[in-house]
C-alpha cells in the first residue's frame, strides 16, 4: 500500500517547472521508462514548495514511495502519434511529456506500459542517461524515488493539456 500525503494536485502552471526524461532501458527486456523531476533553472515564478509540487503529482499518479515495491498504476499514459501525456488526476487537464520519439513511443504501444519514475531532489532539464543514471541510484538509495508502472491507453481527447 502506498504512503499518502495530504496534499493538491498541481495545476498546469506549475507543471512547467518540471524536467520530464525519457528513454528505452534495453535490458533483457527492453522497457520505456519516464523520470520527472523539479527543474530548478526553469524560467518563471517558481512554485513556493517544489517538493509539496512533486508529492501531488506522484499521489495524483498513484506512485509507491521509494522504500515500497513499484506499483501498476492503471490506464493513465495517453500514447499517439501527435503527443505524450500523463492522466495525473487533475479534473480537466492531461501533463504533456516532451516528444519522446519514435522508438520510445512504438515500444509503449507494443508493450503497453510505461514505467514512471518520480524523483523528490532537482534534476535540469536536458540531464544526460549519465547524470539521469547517478539520479535515480542515489534518489532510489535514499527513498526519494517514487516509482510505478503506467499502463498505455488511447488519449482521453475532451481533456484539455497544460502545454
Amino acid at each position: 500500500m502506498s504512503t499518502r500525503y495530504s496534499v493538491r494536485l498541481p495545476d498546469p502552471p506549475a507543471l512547467e517547472h518540471l524536467a520530464v526524461s525519457t528513454w528505452i532501458d534495453a535490458g533483457l527486456v527492453p522497457r520505456a521508462c519516464m523520470l520527472i523531476a523539479y527543474d530548478p533553472l526553469a524560467g518563471g515564478a517558481s512554485p513556493r514548495d517544489p517538493l509539496r509540487l512533486l508529492l501531488g503529482l506522484a499521489r495524483g499518479l498513484g506512485l509507491s514511495s521509494g522504500r515500497e515495491p513499484a506499483t501498476q498504476v492503471g490506464g493513465l499514459v495517453s500514447v499517439s502519434d501527435a503527443a505524450v501525456a500523463l492522466d495525473y488526476g487533475h479534473p480537466e487537464y492531461l501533463m504533456t511529456v516532451p516528444w519522446p520519439g519514435p522508438r520510445w513511443r512504438e515500444l509503449s504501444r507494443v508493450t503497453r506500459r510505461v514505467h514512471i519514475a518520480l524523483g523528490l531532489d532537482p534534476l535540469p532539464a536536458g540531464s544526460g542517461m549519465d547524470e539521469i543514471s547517478a539520479y535515480l541510484a542515489r534518489t532510489s538509495a535514499t527513498g526519494r524515488l517514487w516509482r510505478g508502472t503506467g499502463v498505455v491507453h488511447s488519449p482521453r481527447p475532451s481533456i484539455g493539456r497544460n502545454r
